[in-house]
């Protein structure tokens, strides 16, 4: 039986600062969102595409050429590109979670090591007034080094929020003490941003 022919290989990408603007411009729009990121709202329709169409979709947009030689490989090279982005925001993002020293309370005193609280954090929209100018000054070496860092927040930790706040709407508004400590953690967790890191 004869071997399918194999499929035109793409030149090796050498991604620009303007090709990867291009692709997080990409990333950003509600449709190619909603496959990679997920929902934001519980009504919200995913388009039924997979991770992989989306990648090819966007690399049609990127990297057009590459993509009418072979939309398979054109795809897993903005995967790749992808990946390697969320991985320098999770490695700098690290950098923003600085803790603070006190923990309160008898249940806390038996297990710090289990409850994290931080010094500051940083809104979705970056630094604004409320930033310590400690985390400013480590924002802007971060930016110095990242310059993406700004927008995959943007992208990232917005979509965090969402999904945290639905499920502090989830949460019963009874009296009851088991009530009244899961609306507490669920607040928690919004406020923590270790749902992003």
């Amino acid at each position: 039986m004869p071997k399918k022919d194999a499929a035109l290989a793409i030149p090796d990408v050498h991604w620009s600062k303007d090709m990867t603007w291009s692709l997080l411009s990409e990333v950003e729009k509600d449709d190619n969102r909603l496959v990679l990121l997920g929902k934001r709202k519980k009504k919200e329709n995913t388009s039924g595409d997979s991770k992989i169409t989306v990648f090819q979709q966007i690399g049609a947009v990127v990297l057009p050429k590459s993509y009418k030689l072979n939309p398979t490989a054109t795809g897993k090279a903005v995967k790749w590109k992808y990946d390697h982005l969320m991985r320098k925001y999770q490695q700098h993002g690290k950098h923003l979670r600085t803790t603070s020293e006190g923990i309160y309370g008898s249940d806390v005193e038996d297990n710090p090591s289990k409850n994290e609280f931080f010094d500051c954090y940083v809104p979705v929209g970056g630094p604004d007034s409320t930033t310590t100018i400690k985390m400013q000054s480590i924002w802007d070496e971060i930016v110095a080094k990242f310059p993406f860092f700004p927008v995959l927040h943007r992208i990232l930790l917005s979509d965090v929020l969402v999904r945290a706040k639905q499920h502090i709407a989830k949460v019963p508004k009874k009296k009851s003490m088991d009530a009244i400590n899961a609306r507490a953690d669920a607040e928690m967790r919004l406020k923590s941003r270790d749902l992003l890191l």
